[in-house]
């Protein structure tokens, strides 16, 4: 089986603080499990990068469990798997990592088991380690107790039964500061034509993250020039970007065919790679992605070969002033499961605040272990991986809106966004440029426009 590429490949090797964590996991530690095959066993659902080879080994060593992971490359890729539409990846699974919209969707369709680890069991701690990250804090959410990470859907999961927040991040402008010449504050400076000069933009390819960047733009633009406080502005952006309907989504997706032959490259898994080698110099990012195109610059370096592309540190993220999508990527566990214990201990053991500092050393992306700050690297700490917008009314969360609802949606305005672009775009390096696909299903959408 050749799983797909996910869409947050990184570099090969843990920093040096990761490594020197994690001595004694190596190859023989494979062959020590593999001449063992009766022991038990756990099958997984992972994003790619997240996880050094060496951590997964140390886990199968320590707890004599064998750990079989399985990629998937976006969370409607991981529905697909894990309501049973992917015959190449029949399950049935002990653990996934949804992110925190789509972890809410699957709780709401009762595809979820409730963790049975025993809250006064001391082997299972990780409750412990959630950062309560108050600056996460929604209006009117419900307060939790300590210990507890509060930022995640109070109300539909209050005590973390089924939903286990693990790395977290945020969507911006991922730019590079020598090429663009100033500090893009707002959504404009990707989503408006320039009249200085052409850019060169790299989008994700991805349907809520993509289309709800820019969605949250031509809301905001409603607002220009109100009356209203920043912070009145801010939740009305918030709630009409949770109610959006098919034609809001639908005009975001005409705002994105609006950039063109602006759009250099339409690919998740290299926006790294597109602003450190200065392929793109405006990207659609994850704050974890602008990190690693900063201070490692390529994401996934050939086997056995020194990475070619340098770090870039005139690599910068902005938040833009309209507001950002925070997002979640979160441990559950589906409700048709074999070791659901198995599964937990592997949680458990990546709550561990070593292990925890290890995982962001090696990926980027930021840790909801609270105590595992002292063992990340202040590079990391410091860098794009884990700002979020200084104003907390302008961090928008999916799964505070109706992604049940929604999600087809996304979905079919994003593969009609897609067609208005060639073939090539999509892949990495991006091919050159060829005739466009066919014209869209959908009537042209106007963007919204204030008169």
């Amino acid at each position: 089986m050749n799983p797909p590429i996910g869409r947050r490949q990184f570099c090969q090797g843990l920093l040096a603080v990761g490594a020197a964590g994690l001595a004694g996991c190596t190859k023989a530690n494979h062959y020590w499990l593999a001449v063992r095959p009766n022991r038990a066993e756990i099958n997984i659902l992972l994003w790619d990068g997240y996880f050094s080879e060496d951590i997964v080994a140390r886990f199968e060593r320590d707890y004599d469990i064998r750990v079989n992971v399985t990629i998937f490359s976006s969370n409607e890729d991981l529905y697909e798997i894990l309501t049973g539409k992917d015959p190449a990846r029949p399950g049935p699974y002990d653990l996934a990592m949804p992110s925190d919209f789509m972890a809410k969707q699957l709780q709401a369709e009762g595809r979820l088991a409730t963790m049975t680890r025993n809250r006064n069991d001391t082997k299972f701690t990780y409750l412990t380690h959630l950062n309560p990250a108050d600056n996460f804090n929604q209006p009117g959410q419900v307060a939790q107790g300590v210990g507890l990470d509060r930022s995640y859907n109070t109300k539909s999961d209050p005590n973390n039964d089924y939903v286990i927040p693990y790395i977290w991040g945020s969507t911006g402008i991922g730019y590079n500061s020598e090429q663009v010449g100033h500090l893009p504050m707002s959504w404009s400076a990707l989503f408006e034509p320039s009249p200085q000069r052409k850019r060169k933009i790299a989008l994700m390819d991805d349907a809520h993250f993509a289309l709800g960047s820019a969605l949250i733009y031509q809301i905001a633009k409603k607002y220009r020039g109100s009356t209203l406080e920043s912070h009145e502005v801010a939740q009305k952006v918030a709630t009409e970007f949770a109610n959006a309907g098919e034609p809001e989504i639908a005009a975001a997706g005409e705002l994105i065919k609006q950039l063109g032959d602006e759009v250099v490259c339409i690919n998740s898994d290299h926006i790294p790679e597109l602003l450190a080698t200065e392929v793109a110099d405006y990207a659609i990012a994850w704050s974890g992605d602008i990190a690693v195109a900063m201070l490692r610059g390529r994401v996934d370096p050939p086997a056995n070969e020194p990475p070619t592309v340098a770090p870039n540190l005139n690599i910068r993220i902005s938040l833009p002033e309209e507001g950002v999508i925070v997002f979640r990527d979160c441990f559950v566990v589906p409700r048709q499961r074999t070791n659901q214990g198995g599964a937990e201990q592997f949680v458990n053991f990546l709550f561990d605040p070593a292990i925890a500092g290890a995982v962001t050393n090696y990926c980027c992306y930021a840790t909801t272990v609270k105590s595992a700050t002292p063992n990340v690297d202040p590079q990391i700490s410091n860098s794009a991986a884990y700002f979020i917008h200084p104003y907390r009314d302008k961090n928008i969360f999916l799964e505070n809106g109706r992604v049940r609802e929604t999600d087809a949606i996304y979905t079919k305005v994003w593969e009609d966004v897609k067609r208005a672009f060639p073939p090539g775009i999509f892949a990495y390096p991006p091919q050159p440029r060829r005739d466009i696909a066919p014209a869209s299903p959908y009537p042209v959408v106007p963007v919204i426009t204030v008169h």
